[in-house]
Formats: structure tokens, sequence, C-alpha cells
């Protein structure tokens, strides 16, 4: 059995044995439904597509903050091996304490 309207396709099968009906399987197909599907499957992924772009930027700027965090600690290193060498040649034992110069 098959009918057609205006905004749906109806397709329906059904199973008789000796009078009772064992089975049905009915599919409706709506044009409006693909009208209104269509809009919302593009709308869906322009916003994956947006929601992507801002993962990807959220990845690069976690990259760079840790390299300057890394930057960072290698600076305060390097500084600190510097003024245990001034605290050394000073022979400043209370700075080389403080500064933990080993």
């Amino acid at each position: 059995m098959y009918t057609r309207t205006l905004f749906a396709d109806n397709e329906a099968d059904f199973a008789f044995d000796v009078g009772v009906p064992t089975s049905d399987k009915q599919d409706t197909e709506s044009e409006l439904m693909v009208i209104v599907s269509w809009p919302a499957e593009m709308v869906g992924a322009y916003f994956t597509a947006i929601g992507g772009i801002f993962d990807s930027f959220e990845k690069v700027d976690e990259a760079e903050s840790g390299a300057l965090a890394a930057e960072t600690a290698l600076e305060l290193s390097r500084m600190t091996h510097e003024k245990c060498l001034e605290a050394i040649k000073a022979q400043d034992s209370e700075l080389i304490t403080e500064l933990g110069c080993k």
C-alpha cells in the first residue's frame, strides 16, 4: 500500500494470516522534514567546525603557556646560577646558603 500527500510519502505493508494481522511496517517520509532538517544539519556542521577552530586555538594557547613557563623556569635558574657564582666569589656564606648553591 502506498499513498502520497503534499507533505509526506507514506508506505505501509501489512501481513495477514487467515484474516488476522501478523505484521506491519510503515515508513513516512516528509518533504517538510527534509526542508527543516537540512538547515539544522548545516547549522550543526557550522558550529562543529567553529568549535573545532576554538579547540585548536586552545591547544595552541596551552602549548605556548607551557613553553613560556619552561622559559621562565630556565631564566630563573640562570639568574640563580649567576647569583651563586657572585656569592662564591665574594665568599658570602649566608647568601650561598640562602640561594641553595651547591
